[in-house]
């Protein structure tokens, strides 16, 4: 029987339940959208609210590299030179 070794490529977890900032925007122009019968012209300031929150979340400088993916390059490199 061989041993096997096992590599973890995680330092930090993952963050799970991230809220998503524009949730309440999108709920109340949908919300908008089924009271007045799905007429989107009648919901114009909910869905400005929405593009804009939309637009702000895609102009966050998002981070370049982190520990896993450092870890996880160290252990692909080690893996191609056996």
């Amino acid at each position: 029987m061989t041993k096997r070794t096992y590599f973890f490529t995680r330092v930090r977890p993952r963050k799970w339940g991230r809220t998503n900032t524009c949730m309440n925007e999108m709920q109340s122009f949908f919300s908008c959208l089924a009271r007045n019968n799905y007429d989107a012209d009648l919901c114009v300031q909910q869905r400005d609210a929405l593009n804009a929150c939309m637009e702000a979340q895609m102009n966050k400088q998002k981070k370049k590299s982190c520990i896993n993916y450092h870890l996880s390059m160290l252990l692909r490199s080690k893996r191609q030179k056996k």
